[in-house]
């Protein structure tokens, strides 16, 4: 039985739908990075990966995933 103390994160990581041309780690690093947080303020950090510019969002456990959920009626 769980006892609360595991609960689910979840983070997400998405392309940046701003950042131009391809994204190389250390060279690029900076400015894809402050492409992300311009983009979003949820937006936590930018990196590169893969040539591209990856955006990472706030983590969100379980518990506030379902906590902001819509009650249906």
């Amino acid at each position: 039985m769980a006892d609360g103390s595991e609960l689910a994160s979840s983070c997400s990581e998405h392309l940046s739908g701003s950042y131009q041309g391809i994204c190389v780690g250390l060279i690029n690093d900076n400015t894809c990075n402050n492409v992300c947080l311009d983009e979003s303020s949820d937006n936590l950090q930018g990196f590169c990966n893969l040539l591209q510019c990856w955006c990472k969002g706030r983590c969100t456990t379980e518990i506030e995933a379902v906590a902001s959920a819509p009650i249906r009626q």
